[in-house]
């Protein structure tokens, strides 16, 4: 696919990809507050929000490796999205292996990272027409 068949909604594909990937990241830390607190039935809730959250990070760097060919996006926003499912994938394997200390922690690196991503491609500006 060459540059001028990418269409420029990409753009704002990966706006809303992000975006979403952060409130999935946000709403995490909230289910395992209920799960601690002994509501046990948002534990699987939890999990599937886990593996929300890796698989927006996955379709962000899809199609920030898009945006980035158009030259809307810089060459890094795909890698760190990438970097960001791997860790996602990391970090719910400790969760079900009881790693809670190392869980927490990756947990909280996510949520920064994530809404970090979020806003860089928020506040990316559109590239001259």
């Amino acid at each position: 696919m060459s540059r001028a068949n990418i269409p420029s909604r990409w753009r704002t594909a990966l706006v809303i990809l992000a975006t979403a990937n952060a409130v999935a990241l946000c709403l995490q830390p909230l289910l395992a507050i209920l799960f601690l607190n002994g509501f046990h039935s948002a534990f699987p809730i939890h999990g599937a929000g886990a593996r929300t959250a890796a698989t927006l990070a996955f379709l962000c760097g899809i199609v920030a490796t898009l945006t980035e060919r158009q030259g809307i996006t810089p060459k890094w926003l795909s890698l760190a999205f990438f970097v960001q499912f791997l860790v996602d994938a990391l970090q719910f394997k400790l969760g079900e292996t009881a790693f809670r200390e190392i869980h927490f922690l990756l947990g909280i690196l996510l949520l920064i990272g994530g809404w970090a991503l979020a806003v860089r491609v928020c506040r990316q500006p559109l590239p001259p027409t």
